[in-house]
């Protein structure tokens, strides 16, 4: 299972309200856009413990990157802002992934063998 940060955790880092949430179920969808037409659109399921991303370009698809195994989803801060912070694990592979939604939408994801 996903540990996942709180409601209002999420609603201050994405500014925006869920796009889609069941909490029940521990499923959240965000949408946020930028002034240059790129949108993402980020979804995580803290029973499933999986982890989307969305990247578009106006409304052309151009990213989607779609994990299971997500461990630990928290909110972190450093010398750009804060960004959400996704780890996971499946066997011998650990990947993490960072999203950033200002100043600017951006996505690093990362695999790395133990």
């Amino acid at each position: 299972m996903l540990s996942i940060p709180d409601e209002l955790e999420l609603l201050d880092f994405f500014e925006t309200t869920p796009l889609e949430r069941t909490p029940e179920e521990g499923f959240y969808c965000y949408q946020v856009s930028d002034n240059k037409g790129i949108t993402l659109v980020v979804s995580f399921s803290g029973i499933e413990g999986s982890f989307q991303i969305r990247l578009k370009n106006y409304e052309e698809e151009m990213v989607l990157f779609s994990q299971e195994g997500a461990k630990r989803l928290v909110l972190r801060n450093d010398a750009s802002g804060k960004y959400l912070y996704c780890e996971f694990e499946l066997g011998l592979v650990k990947t993490s992934a960072e999203v950033r939604v200002l100043p600017k939408i951006s996505v690093k994801w990362n695999t790395l063998l133990n």
